[in-house]
């Protein structure tokens, strides 16, 4: 599983933002269905990620937003786009002294699943430009800790996604025309969630007393070194959930064998750190580990065995490749009666064979 921190608002130039991880999986091929949790919602946000949100409405084979509404809070624009591309939208809006406040962004995939959870609303300050704070998850399907948060998420969730809390109603035309005529909703330039009270922020800050402290008053914090239950910090544990999930992963492996038999046997059983599935990547690291400290199951030893397992320095493996394929692709250009030289530069049928010659 992996497993990120995105903030953003802080520091001017961070691109770690949730708008971005939300355009990137939209972008993604693997991803099929898309469900968006929202308290405040915008047109200012929706602008940023339109284009590839309406070209994931079109692919995907489900894309789902549940929106909650409080006076002043998601615009009347926001839920017209959603109405207009015929996007499933669904509002949440209560008497009770509560609000629907969830900011969850969850994509499914054939091989990935991703969910993005945190303090981030669907507006443009909320996704790209406030201080805000989430956690990414990536997971395989096969993953059991991936599989536990979204079954947990799932049964929480169940009566708003199956449409059966008496809050929630599915967005239409004339719910929207109600939603304006009681005072719900209304035009964007007119709602409060973030730019009204940035706005008043310059005003009441200016009548602020500026103190500052001496960071050398903190004193110095010492990290301590963290150790597993066999005294490494270096082997990963040797989980419940990794055992049951082994043969999932061997399976993909095998799978991933498959769609690199063109390379050859030799480097078709190396999972490279950019692999579509980074669970894959992290279970065949694992089991290089576990192998190098003698911590390997003899079962699972024999079964990747049998599939050429290669447990050695995959770095000097993959240069192996790429000079084996480079010296055949030379074979070819001299065959071809090509002006080789000396130059750097030198390229053929699109590889630069130059500065590696």
């Amino acid at each position: 599983m992996r497993v990120e921190f995105l903030g953003h608002g802080l520091h001017k130039d961070h691109t770690n933002t949730v708008g971005h991880y939300i355009i990137d999986s939209f972008k993604n091929k693997d991803y099929f269905f898309f469900i968006g949790f929202s308290a405040f919602t915008k047109m200012s946000g929706i602008n940023r990620i339109k284009k590839e949100l309406i070209e994931a409405s079109e692919r995907y084979n489900s894309v789902k937003f549940y929106l909650g509404i409080v006076k002043k809070g998601t615009s009347r624009e926001a839920l017209q786009f959603f109405i207009d591309h015929n996007i499933e939208t669904w509002i949440f809006c209560t008497e009770d002294q509560i609000m629907f406040h969830p900011k969850i962004y969850f994509f499914k995939g054939k091989h990935n699943y991703r969910f993005i959870t945190g303090s981030s609303n669907l507006t443009s300050y909320g996704l790209f430009d406030n201080i805000e704070a989430s956690t990414f998850f990536e997971f395989s399907k096969v993953n059991q800790q991936g599989k536990k948060l979204i079954r947990q998420f799932e049964e929480y969730f169940e009566p708003i996604l199956n449409g059966t809390d008496k809050n929630i109603q599915k967005l239409t035309q004339d719910v929207l025309k109600d939603l304006e005529q009681a005072g719900f909703i209304w035009p964007e330039s007119q709602t409060n969630d973030d730019f009204e009270y940035i706005k008043s922020n310059k005003n009441t800050f200016a009548k602020r007393k500026k103190i500052k402290f001496n960071k050398e008053d903190l004193g110095n914090i010492e990290s301590k070194n963290t150790t597993n239950n066999n005294g490494s910090s270096n082997i990963p544990a040797i989980t419940e959930d990794y055992l049951n999930s082994w043969q999932d992963y061997f399976e993909l492996f095998k799978e991933f064998k498959e769609e690199n038999r063109h390379k050859g046997e030799k480097y078709s059983v190396t999972v490279p750190r950019d692999y579509k599935n980074p669970s894959l990547y992290n279970w065949y690291l694992k089991q290089k580990i576990y192998h190098k400290n003698k911590l390997l199951l003899k079962e699972h030893e024999t079964l990747l065995k049998q599939e050429q397992f290669y447990f050695g320095d995959a770095h000097t493996l993959w240069q192996e490749w790429k000079d084996e394929t480079k010296l055949k692709l030379l074979q070819e250009a001299v065959d071809e009666g090509e002006n080789i030289g000396l130059s750097q530069r030198y390229e053929y049928k699109g590889v630069r064979l130059g500065t590696w010659i």
